[in-house]
């Protein structure tokens, strides 16, 4: 998973902003990353949303590619 990825699957409505935001917590993107993807500022606070979720979210994406 790199940023490429992460933005296309965001702009495809795969990946809500709080994916992307756990993306930054796992060290996959940066900070300004997440900002360029978004179009918001990091703050770091994140809703919930389960390593399950991402991981589903990851693979749909993989699939449409």
């Amino acid at each position: 998973m790199n940023f490429e990825t992460i933005k296309k699957n965001y702009d495809r409505n795969l990946w809500s902003k709080a994916m992307v935001k756990m993306a930054v917590r796992k060290g996959v993107i940066t900070k300004n990353e997440y900002q360029t993807i978004t179009g918001d500022e990091y703050t770091g606070k994140l809703s919930s949303i389960t390593t399950d979720e991402l991981d589903a979210a990851y693979q749909a994406g993989v699939q449409e590619a």
